[in-house]
């Protein structure tokens, strides 16, 4: 016999879904129920052991378990505006149009036993993520690392990433507690809009949006990481000086690089192009066996007399990040044992971005 019914925005449930997605686990899992949409108390729940989305379920009434990849998929396929719900014999009933849809709800306790981790809870010690917390999170994220470091840790007022070749940090507006997440787990946390509010309970770091959603998400043990000693290489050894070339890079140095690209030849592991800095123009050349490239950009400001040209190999890629951050830099050069190291700095009023180039005497 049925005993609850009601209607829903199919629509509206999709998005909420959506947003639970990042805690679903997509391939094989050993952890029961890593795999579900969890209906519980007017909240949908997701949770893998290192994510969990809560978020406020438009179905009210509606609890009990299912696979998410078939509940979320079929609601994709279905037509209808509106769907029906309706429960019985432990199963979801849904018809929408002229279909119907039979869901087999999951055991109960896969709720109790994830609530008794510190995921889901409302009753902790919250505090005001900085008011730019999302644009340093955009900034400061690579788009692929396998460093040992890999991940954003912020600290105090501060966010930093690194992939030991290159730094990334972004003044933040106010001081936040340590915590340091890996990088998989910030590119899902990029997702979301509203970021509004954070506490850290023992193994986990819990945001909450605006829009009263909630995303939780293992933390990494942040002693392990050298915060100060990066800190130190950016606030101190790297820091801008009135005897480091400074200058802005034009608008075309973006293409040009990654037109040199092309031709890019491998330096250490690295795909580079050959950049020197003169007076009035920068020239970019790159060589490999099937063939070359140059081309030369004018500096939107040449620099006075007196200016001694550098030359410098570099992966594209790496400087093209950098510079769809910003475009004002500087150069520090380092004399070390093995010769003259030069260091691109991008900068802006927030962020600074930290390359290592690659010296010719290293190929």
């Amino acid at each position: 016999m049925e005993y609850i019914e009601m209607t829903v925005n199919r629509k509206e449930l999709i998005s909420a879904l959506k947003n639970c997605l990042p805690g679903i686990e997509s391939g094989g899992t050993i952890l029961e129920g890593a795999d579900s949409f969890i209906f519980k108390k007017d909240w949908i729940h997701s949770y893998n052991d290192k994510i969990s989305v809560s978020v406020a379920s438009p179905v009210k009434g509606l609890e009990g378990s299912v696979r998410a990849k078939e509940f979320f998929t079929i609601l994709n396929k279905l037509s209808g505006e509106d769907i029906k719900f309706s429960i019985k014999d432990e199963r979801w009933i849904l018809k929408s149009g002229l279909s119907k849809v039979e869901l087999s709800l999951l055991e109960e306790e896969i709720y109790e036993r994830i609530v008794d981790t510190d995921v889901f809870k409302d009753d902790g010690d919250w505090n005001d993520l900085p008011t730019n917390f999302e644009d340093a999170l955009n900034a400061c994220k690579f788009g692929c690392n396998n460093s040992g470091l890999a991940g954003i840790i912020v600290s105090g007022n501060h966010m930093l990433s690194t992939d030991e070749f290159r730094i990334n940090w972004y003044k933040l507006d106010s001081e936040i507690e340590r915590f340091w997440i890996n990088d998989p787990i910030a590119g899902e946390l990029m997702k979301f809009t509203g970021l509004q509010s954070y506490y850290i309970s023992s193994s986990w770091v819990h945001f909450k949006t605006k829009e009263g959603l909630f995303f939780s998400c293992r933390k990494l043990m942040d002693e392990k990481f050298p915060f100060d000693k990066c800190q130190a290489l950016m606030e101190e050894k790297h820091a801008q000086s009135k005897e480091d070339i400074t200058g802005k890079l034009p608008a075309m140095f973006l293409m040009a690089s990654d037109r040199a690209a092309s031709f890019s030849a491998e330096v250490n592991g690295f795909e580079t192009i050959n950049v020197l800095f003169e007076k009035s123009h920068i020239l970019i050349k790159s060589q490999r066996s099937s063939g070359k490239y140059q081309e030369k950009i004018k500096w939107e400001v040449p620099f006075s007399d007196g200016f001694e040209p550098i030359q410098f190999i570099i992966d594209p890629d790496m400087v093209n990040y950098g510079l769809k951050r910003a475009t004002n830099f500087y150069i520090k050069k380092h004399r070390t044992k093995i010769g003259e190291k030069v260091y691109l700095i991008f900068f802006n009023d927030n962020f600074y971005h930290l390359i290592t180039t690659i010296q010719e005497s290293d190929e």
